[in-house]
């Protein structure tokens, strides 16, 4: 499986603080449900999350890492 973030999902991403979007990945590791309110930012990143999580499962992912 393929993992291509959109650009909207990027851009949200660069958005977002470095704490936040690690939590919001760390969110979506755990669960398919983010279990709070996002805005659309955090919600575009969390999406980008568990799209990366399905590709690689198993796998640890920041969307920050090289």
């Amino acid at each position: 499986m393929r993992f291509d973030p959109t650009p909207e999902q990027l851009a949200a991403i660069a958005r977002l603080s470095l704490a936040r979007v690690t939590e919001l990945s760390a969110a979506a590791s755990r669960s398919a449900d983010p279990g709070e309110s996002l805005t659309a930012d955090e919600q575009l990143a969390f999406d980008a999350s568990r799209s990366a999580v399905e590709a690689f499962p198993g796998v640890a992912w920041s969307p920050l890492a090289d």
